[in-house]
């Protein structure tokens, strides 16, 4: 079992963002604890809705056009271990999303080592299927993780497990209230309008099935994994985020010794 991190092969000038549902919040914070033990400089950010920081290590900035927020990024990020930064906050305190443009104009000034982004909300689902204008993927991002809650394997397809679960319905034919299988996962994840819309040429694509806390649980992933390896993905992800050792590698050869 690996760190994140590590599983992902993060380092230095690395822009991830993590799409999807299932856990991105707890894996952001994961690879934010791994990355500031390794003495990285990290930006949180958004493109769609987060929740800012609940402690007092960590900075925040608020892009406002009315301010010198490039003068107060630069500032805080020299006093935190690490900056959360937002458009706004919403009605119900989350942070707001910046524009792509905005991420890249960040990233030039050179405040942190490493960018972890949220690319999509999910409203705590198990899974979502992206709408037309999601994912905001900045075309300088290196490393795409789409997240996946194992735990939405065999459950109905409705509002309770899946966000916007007609969006799911409208890429894998499936009805709404039938049982999400594998293969449904998979033809989300692989769909031209799933998540490897708007990915950019260079960067690497890499699910995380998380949640995998049990054997019934790994046999549900590995079979998830096999699907999307046959279908050309160099990579996936197998553990639970908030575990101590969270991850493992899949690849087509680990499979062989499955199936």
């Amino acid at each position: 079992m690996e760190q994140v991190s590590r599983a992902l092969n993060i380092g230095p000038k690395d822009i991830v963002v993590l799409v999807g549902g299932g856990g991105k919040t707890t894996i952001i914070s994961r690879l934010n604890q791994e990355l500031l033990s390794l003495g990285f400089k990290i930006v949180i950010t958004t493109t769609a809705m987060m929740y800012p920081p609940l402690n007092n290590h960590a900075g925040l900035v608020i892009i406002d056009k009315a301010t010198d927020w490039q003068r107060d990024l630069i500032r805080v990020s020299n006093l935190s271990k690490y900056v959360y930064v937002g458009k706004g906050v919403s009605p119900e305190g989350k942070l707001t999303g910046l524009s792509t443009l905005e991420v890249q104009q960040m990233w030039e000034l050179n405040c942190a080592d490493i960018f972890l982004i949220e690319g999509d909300g999910a409203r705590g689902r198990a899974f979502k299927a992206p709408r037309m204008h999601e994912p905001v993927i900045p075309g300088i991002a290196t490393i795409v993780v789409p997240v996946i809650g194992i735990d939405c394997i065999g459950k109905p397809l409705s509002e309770e497990f899946f966000h916007v679960p007609g969006q799911v319905s409208a890429l894998t034919g499936i009805c709404l209230g039938a049982s999400v299988t594998e293969s449904d996962i998979a033809r989300v994840l692989m769909h031209s309008g799933g998540y490897r819309k708007g990915l950019p040429p260079k960067a690497r694509w890499v699910p995380f099935i998380n949640k995998v806390e049990s054997r019934a649980d790994e046999i549900k992933a590995l079979n998830l994994a096999r699907m999307l390896i046959d279908g050309g993905t160099e990579q996936v992800l197998i553990g639970a985020a908030g575990h101590k050792d969270p991850v493992r590698f899949v690849c087509p050869d680990d499979l062989k010794e499955v199936f």
